[in-house]
Order: C-alpha cells, then sequence, then structure tokens
C-alpha cells in the first residue's frame, strides 16, 4: 500500500500535511508484512522527518526522532547497496550531533551512486558542517543539475 504513495511522496514533503501521518501507517502495514522490504524504512523515514519539522506535531517530536536513526540503521543493514538507505543512515548521526559519522555515510552513499541526487545533497550539507563550503559547492551544484526542484 505504501508503494502507492511513493511517486508523489515529494508532494507529501512540501505540503507537510496529515498525508504523512497516513502514508507512515501504510508504512507500518508493509514492514508487518514484509519486514526486509527496504524501501518502506526509506519512506517511513522521510515521512518521520517531515512530520517531526510540523508544529501540529511538537509534542510527538522526541518519539520521531528516536525512530530515525533505528529504520535508517535498519534499512542500512538490510541493504547497504541503497543510496537512499545509506543517506538515511547519514542523516540520522546529524540528529544525534555525531557529524564524523554523518560525513562517512554521506561519502558512502555518494561512492554507490555519483549520479544520485540525494547522495550529493546529503554529501554537500555534511561537509559544510566541517566547514569545507569550497569543497561542498561541487556537490551542491551536482545535486542541482541532477534534481533542479531537489526532491
Amino acid at each position: 500500500m505504501a508503494l502507492l504513495c511513493w511517486p508523489s511522496f515529494n508532494q507529501f514533503d512540501r505540503f507537510r500535511d496529515e498525508r504523512n501521518i497516513q502514508v507512515i501507517e501504510l508504512c507500518d502495514e508493509v514492514i508487518e508484512k514484509d519486514p526486509e522490504f527496504v524501501g518502506v524504512y526509506v519512506l517511513k523515514y522521510k515521512c518521520l522527518f517531515s512530520v517531526c519539522l510540523e508544529a501540529n506535531y511538537k509534542s510527538r517530536r522526541n518519539e520521531m526522532e528516536a525512530s530515525f536513526h533505528e529504520l535508517s540503521e535498519l534499512a542500512y543493514r538490510l541493504d547497504p547497496k541503497n543510496p537512499d538507505a545509506v543517506s538515511n543512515y547519514s542523516n540520522s548521526f546529524k540528529m544525534n550531533g555525531d557529524y564524523e559519522q554523518r560525513v562517512k555515510y554521506a561519502k558512502e552513499a555518494l561512492d554507490l551512486n555519483p549520479s544520485h541526487p540525494r547522495s550529493n545533497s546529503q554529501y554537500w550539507m555534511s561537509i559544510c558542517n566541517e566547514g569545507r563550503f569550497a569543497d561542498a559547492e561541487k556537490f551542491f551544484l551536482r545535486a542541482i543539475e541532477l534534481d533542479p526542484v531537489q526532491r
């Protein structure tokens, strides 16, 4: 069921509304049926991240943030060659304040697929945390080139 929402996921992220919660619930149903399906963890992570930023769900933010690392680590263990899974794993380290691991896994995602827009985005953001702005520019421009609207 969650796969039905996948093509429109970026739309949910932009509108930041109840549809994220619905997709999270559908993801949970899919996980019950197929706990080794990496794509559903990636989607749930993205939706949780979007919901976490919404003022309406401020009271649940800690609960959602606690799920980030767990979901991303599970997806990474299931498919360490999936750039989305590795990018999410990288991002979860940012949430935990572990910037060294953030850069390590952002680079790993980029190495897996240098033409993956999100991997380029995650990498440029991660090296900005280290103050490597000149290096980051190349990856920022590549991410925009690959996906001009940054879905």
